[in-house]
């Protein structure tokens, strides 16, 4: 319906499934705040291009997705070859959380099961790509930077249609986009 659709992380595993592609267990799993590297079509795209060609962003993923028929790839990163695609001008999957912000990530962590699963996804992959609490605490300010960018760019895309969007944070960022 040319309707845009965002899927982030899990939605975004589930995007790629709906179309067609894999989806799988990472060869490591990512938490924390890592850079993406945006591909040739990233760099041209409005989304993706807007924190930059290497933007610092939050993971907290074990599995990926493949890339669907049509699909373009625009971000990876060390740890996993496909970070967001996009298939047609309106419709984007990220494995990495473009919303996480020093709020979000302080909730996420201070869950009462995020040390447990921290612990064991340092032990099941390599640890480069799993920051404890404390690193990723103190990365929150730069990260917020693009994820910030991210969101407004995201909103942008939003506004252009009627939408429902589940996440409220991102609601109410396309709320204040189509407002001014």
């Amino acid at each position: 319906a040319g309707l845009p659709v965002v899927g982030i992380c899990l939605g975004g595993q589930l995007m790629a499934k709906a179309l067609g592609a894999r989806v799988e267990k990472n060869r490591t799993g990512e938490c924390g705040w890592f850079r993406i590297v945006l591909t040739n079509k990233g760099r041209m795209d409005h989304i993706l291009n807007a924190a930059g060609k290497n933007p610092l962003v939050y993971h907290w993923h074990n599995d990926t997705f493949f890339l669907p028929v049509d699909g373009e790839l625009l971000a990876c990163s060390d740890a996993c070859e496909r970070q967001a695609f996009r298939i047609g001008e309106a419709a984007y999957a990220f494995q990495f959380h473009p919303e996480a912000d020093g709020q979000l990530v302080g909730q996420w962590l201070s869950a009462q099961e995020s040390e447990d699963e921290i612990r064991r996804a340092r032990k099941t992959g390599n640890g480069n790509f799993i920051q404890d609490r404390t690193v990723q605490l103190s990365n929150i300010p730069q990260g917020e930077r693009s994820s910030l960018k991210f969101t407004a760019a995201i909103g942008s895309l939003l506004k252009k249609q009627a939408f429902v969007c589940l996440n409220p944070k991102i609601a109410k960022i396309a709320e204040t986009a189509q407002t001014g």
